[in-house]
């Protein structure tokens, strides 16, 4: 058989699905620490937020790349990441619901106990990525605009003008963006250790510290994330 068959066969199976979204999985995870990173620069001021906010968009790269192509390189790769692992959980979900078959039925003494977290996986995951298109027309695209014409404005007050209180759509952002935060800190406090565990890094020994770090990972994005909005919200940034 060619190689190249058995590979693209490889990967159609449940633990070549498992494989590619772990692997994708943690390079999302990877980014949203950065992305997190970044967004906590509001607390230095607008130099300091608008400077990054720059860099990121023309400058990273240059002058290896012209400006402004790494952003959009960036971009392709992030996505194609994030088809990678939405697309592996959707052919992972169909094949174990097939393979329950439609009568299934979990009877008192088979019921276990679900994590909170797993239990929020496919849920959490739908929500994040309606989320994330919500998330691009509003910072990016611009198309999205929360208390303020965003094309006159940096990107400091375009996060200033969107998370104060004064009307009742910063507040519906402030509200979205809050549970958007919730649901990827679960994701990632479970989805992490799954990851590596499915990579081949949770031997037995390791597993207390895995766990604990992919706990870290989700406490670090819950209050990284949520801290530059409520600090705008309840007027310690302005």
């Amino acid at each position: 058989m060619d190689t190249s068959l058995k590979q693209k066969r490889g990967l159609q199976t449940t633990v070549g699905f498992k494989v590619v979204m772990a692997f994708s999985g943690i390079v999302l995870v990877i980014f949203v620490l950065f992305h997190m990173y970044g967004n906590l620069k509001m607390f230095f001021g607008a130099e300091s937020y608008n400077h990054y906010a720059e860099w990121l968009k023309h400058d990273l790269l240059y002058p290896i790349l012209p400006h402004g192509w790494f952003i959009w390189i960036f971009r392709i790769c992030l996505l194609l990441f994030l088809l990678g692992h939405a697309g592996a959980a959707a052919c992972l979900f169909l094949r174990n619901r097939r393979a329950r078959g439609s009568h299934y039925k979990v009877t008192k003494g088979s019921k276990k106990k679900v994590p909170l977290a797993s239990r929020t996986m496919k849920i959490g995951g739908i929500f994040l990525l309606i989320f994330i298109v919500f998330h691009i027309l509003h910072f990016t695209a611009l198309a999205i605009q929360i208390g303020g014409d965003y094309h006159a404005l940096t990107p400091y007050e375009r996060m200033i003008v969107s998370f104060t209180p004064d009307n009742w759509a910063s507040v519906a952002a402030l509200v979205v963006y809050t549970a958007a935060v919730a649901f990827l800190s679960f994701h990632v406090w479970h989805g992490a250790f799954s990851a590596l565990a499915t990579l081949g890094a949770a031997r037995t020994g390791a597993q207390p510290f895995l766990r604990g770090l992919a706990a870290l990972c989700g406490l670090a994005l819950l209050i990284g994330f949520l801290a530059p909005p409520y600090a705008i919200a309840f007027g310690f940034i302005s």
